[in-house]
């Protein structure tokens, strides 16, 4: 998890970064800005669910 975690932070604007410059299609800066807000309300979303729907004791 942990180094799922990293590659998502990580290495994922950086592929952006150099597909984006290598077509010249987008601005760098805002490709990553955008993933990076997804990333972050994904991660927030993910986090609220595991707290709101914790384990029900076995009976």
């Amino acid at each position: 998890m942990r180094h799922y975690a990293l590659a998502l932070t990580l290495i994922t604007p950086l592929v952006l970064i150099l597909t984006s410059a290598a077509t010249g299609t987008a601005d760098s800066l805002t490709t990553v800005a955008e993933r990076v807000i997804d990333t972050v309300v994904g991660a927030s979303i993910a986090g609220l669910t595991g707290l709101l729907h914790t384990r029900r004791p076995s009976s």
